[in-house]
């Protein structure tokens, strides 16, 4: 079974998860935002070292230090479509006043792929709308949604690349998963893919 530790960080609160097996020498990291020194020593504290780095989407909150991590020996791994994101394009950062430390990720990915990280399954669920190479990450009982599927809501599609079709979409894409899922967003409270099925307020959308 997983261990999932959430770290809330930065000024949009963003949600940044260290995720391991027991007993396990190695951990990942899903979209580091800030708190570099604490998630290590927290990790370290158990025997983790970090590995390797998933990120969701190329927008700051999410992978403001994914280039400290890999310069720790940690693998980036991002969706083909917001590498550039990543690497220093739109990835919101001048808007907000942060400077990005520009990544080239080490691994790109695309939807179905799979991929291990510590020791870990994770399939890739492209699910455009908020950014172009936006993805989510499924890897047993935990489905890590980014800034996609959130309690109650969706994220915004309002930014450059974003799309409130694709999102719809992509939703769709992850209620047609067969079973149920613990949710871990981006931002916010953790929920399930059944809640969110029954009461996200997208659902009448994708009905209509």
């Amino acid at each position: 079974m997983l261990k999932v530790q959430k770290f809330v960080t930065g000024p949009l609160r963003s949600n940044t998860y260290l995720v391991y097996k027991d007993g396990a020498a190695e951990a990942a990291l899903i979209d580091p935002m800030r708190g570099k020194e604490r998630i290590k020593a927290f990790a370290a504290n158990l025997g983790l070292k970090i590995t390797s780095v998933l990120i969701t989407h190329g927008h700051f909150d999410h992978c403001l230090e994914a280039r400290d991590w890999q310069q720790e020996g940690a693998k980036v791994t991002v969706h083909e479509a917001d590498a550039e994101r990543l690497n220093g394009g739109q990835n919101l950062g001048a808007v907000f006043g942060v400077v990005v430390p520009p990544c080239k990720a080490d691994i790109l990915v695309k939807d179905g792929d799979h991929i291990v990280a510590a020791g870990i399954d994770f399939k890739v669920i492209h699910t455009p709308g908020h950014s172009p190479g936006s993805c989510c990450y499924l890897a047993e009982t935990c489905l890590f949604s980014g800034d996609t599927l959130f309690a109650g809501t969706v994220g915004r599609t309002d930014f450059e690349g974003g799309s409130y079709q694709d999102i719809l979409q992509s939703v769709q894409k992850l209620f047609a998963l067969q079973g149920d899922y613990t949710v871990y967003p981006g931002h916010e409270d953790t929920t399930t893919l059944q809640r969110e099925r029954n009461e996200n307020c997208t659902v009448r959308e994708i009905q209509d």
